[in-house]
């Protein structure tokens, strides 16, 4: 399957749920959320293999939102802006769905988090979007949609606030 990493070819084939997937998600962003090996990402959309158990068991809740986002897509709304739950933050996971997914399935997030300020603020809201920017490119230019919904309703924008007061000189 030669081609550009994370990228998908016309070689190719993917299952109906793989096809789902990869439209929804593209092939960077999967491989992102699973952990995966991308060889062993690409059999496993095309059906000819399964991931490791980790793996695996983030894939109903990526098929679900997929699903979801599909069947919004007929009534016109945009898939995309379905898709600002895996940079949401979730007050019970303590972090967005798309971490969260990630973690499950044992990958880690490599970004120090400092223990104050502002940049604390930044790192934790930064951790929490930085699926969504993996989602393939937007041929309309609305990509950046779910990005800022995410960011704007993030908890750490309203906690940073008192630090982006102007101060007397």
């Amino acid at each position: 399957m030669a081609g550009r990493s994370g990228s998908v070819t016309p070689m190719d084939t993917f299952t109906e749920e793989g096809a789902l997937l990869v439209d929804t998600y593209g092939l960077r962003l999967l491989l992102y959320l699973t952990s995966a090996p991308e060889e062993a990402l690409r059999r496993r959309l095309s059906g000819a293999g399964a991931l490791a158990e980790q793996a695996e068991a983030v894939l109903p809740p990526l098929i679900l939102v997929a699903k979801q986002a599909a069947a919004s897509a007929q009534t016109g709304a945009p898939i995309r802006f379905q898709l600002d739950v895996l940079g949401r933050f979730q007050p019970s996971l303590g972090t967005s769905l798309g971490t969260a997914l990630r973690t499950r399935a044992g990958g880690d997030v490599p970004l120090p988090i400092p223990d104050d300020g502002m940049i604390r603020h930044l790192a934790l809201m930064l951790r929490d979007v930085f699926p969504l920017m993996l989602l393939p490119d937007d041929p309309w230019g609305a990509g950046h949609i779910p990005m800022t919904t995410a960011l704007f309703r993030h908890p750490e924008r309203r906690r940073s606030k008192p630090l982006l007061q102007p101060t007397p000189t």
